[in-house]
């Protein structure tokens, strides 16, 4: 693009909804960050926020086993047991219809309530404290809705990783599942110890509800149904804004440099307000 003729102060680039959604992702990840700019691609934002589903769900799991012993109402070991493995009970009930549900309504919306499902479940988990029944129906609940994080994400997966990177993405994915593990053995008996028990459930129920918003915003059941109508770019750098409106993407850059963020997406036109020739990834 000619810097020569451009006048303003900032240049509008715009992205328009109506491009091939079939480009593969070495093409998308060819549109190279040659300027200073990070786009990060699409498929590793998906990965990313699929780990944290992980490392959420595990959390719950693992956080009772912490907290039970603070639990008045658990008395006996049987009383114990039975509270700690009310989860599987209702966890292997949606492992076969879960997979249906991804492939039937999208993973997304699959995943979507069943993360958040038993984010809010966790999160009440305390208020019923007072009563062993509730407790366990509570957690029998929670773990119906997270029975749903595998078959879906294997199934969403399967529609996010090229067939070279499968293995990769995979693995990354469910080596959320041990993070979460990790991460709620190591903060949990400080933060009993400084906060209560109850906060164990409240601290990692608003990671999963804010898990939610981030995926409602950034995530498509495969790189086909992402249109740019939808679309969020993602760019970190100090003078980069992002506007994401209802039938384009727009973004605005400073101009006291080089058209770099122009060049570093691929080809475009060398008018102001250029149609980019390549959709972000």
């Amino acid at each position: 693009m000619d810097d020569s003729k451009d006048t303003a102060h900032y240049k509008v680039h715009v992205q328009s909804p109506l491009l091939d959604a079939k480009e593969s992702s070495d093409e998308a990840d060819g549109a190279k960050r040659r300027c200073g700019d990070f786009y990060l691609p699409r498929r590793v934002i998906f990965a990313i926020l699929a780990f944290w589903a992980c490392l959420v769900c595990y959390a719950y799991r693992a956080v009772l086993s912490i907290g039970i012993l603070s639990i008045s109402v658990v008395e006996t070991d049987t009383e114990s047991g039975i509270l700690l493995s009310s989860f599987f009970w209702g966890y292997i009930l949606p492992q076969v219809p879960g997979g249906w549900f991804a492939k039937t309504y999208g993973g997304k919306r699959v995943l979507l309530v069943g993360v958040t499902g038993s984010a809010v479940c966790a999160a009440v988990t305390p208020l019923f404290s007072w009563s062993l029944p509730l407790l366990v129906v509570c957690r029998i609940l929670t773990g119906i809705f997270e029975g749903v994080l595998y078959p879906t994400l294997h199934q969403m997966i399967s529609q996010w990783s090229p067939q070279s990177e499968r293995s990769l993405m995979a693995s990354f994915i469910w080596s959320g599942g041990y993070a979460g593990t990790v991460l709620s053995m190591l903060t949990g008996p400080p933060i009993v110890t400084h906060l209560g028990w109850p906060f164990l459930f409240y601290i990692y129920g608003a990671l999963g509800c804010m898990w939610a918003v981030f995926w409602t915003v950034l995530v498509a059941d495969s790189p086909k149904a992402f249109h740019m109508s939808r679309g969020v770019c993602i760019s970190i750098r100090g003078r980069a804004s992002l506007l994401v409106g209802g039938a384009t993407c727009v973004l605005l850059r400073h101009r006291p440099g080089p058209t770099a963020f122009a060049d570093s997406l691929g080809p475009t036109d060398s008018r102001p307000n250029a149609v980019l020739a390549k959709p972000f990834s």
